[in-house]
């Protein structure tokens, strides 16, 4: 079978047999082509793929125990969503990569202090939740924009954002997250 010589699709490729092979129970094959894939989707090469297969990788990995290489996953992962957030220039794209790299970054905190970094991981955890505190504060700021849609469905929404801003952070505030969408 000859291989295909485009770097970008043969990582998709990868990418997606890993995807699919997790989800069959093969997770050693999962990882040995999440690894290939990450080798050729590179915060540099793309980002969004580079995000996503970092993730997955780095979630097997954890479920493992193999911490240190979890870490090494993660790192790339946060990388390219980082990379991603501040090539934006506008505002609505930069709150679009923030709600698309999900809980990256507390996976990554988790891995990288069982791999020993302590002080990375609070760095990494600080991130994540400055950047999911700033999605927060801004919705309160979007009501301010809806002048035009009726007063009922402007009030929900302005309700629904003071839940979304005054919700726990992780899984608790799941509810008010998607009330607020």
């Amino acid at each position: 079978v000859p291989v295909d010589r485009d770097a970008i699709r043969r990582g998709h490729t990868l990418s997606e047999f890993s995807a699919a092979a997790q989800e069959l129970g093969f997770d050693t094959e999962a990882i040995e082509a999440a690894r290939e894939a990450l080798a050729l989707l590179t915060p540099e090469s793309d980002l969004r793929g580079c995000a996503a297969v970092g993730m997955r990788l780095g979630s097997m990995l954890c479920a493992r125990g193999a911490y240190e290489d979890a870490a090494a996953a993660f790192r790339l992962a946060i990388r390219a969503v980082d990379l991603g957030f501040f090539s934006r220039l506008d505002t609505e794209g930069r709150e679009v990569d923030m709600r698309s790299a999900g809980n990256v970054y507390r996976w990554a905190s988790f891995a990288i202090a069982q791999a020993g970094d302590p002080l990375e991981a609070a760095l990494v955890l600080e991130t994540g939740s400055a950047r999911e505190l700033r999605r927060r504060v801004a919705s309160l700021d979007q009501a301010k924009k809806l002048d035009a849609i009726p007063a009922g469905l402007r009030d929900e929404y302005e309700q629904s954002a003071h839940m979304l801003a005054a919700a726990p952070f992780g899984a608790m505030s799941a509810d008010a997250a998607r009330r607020l969408q």
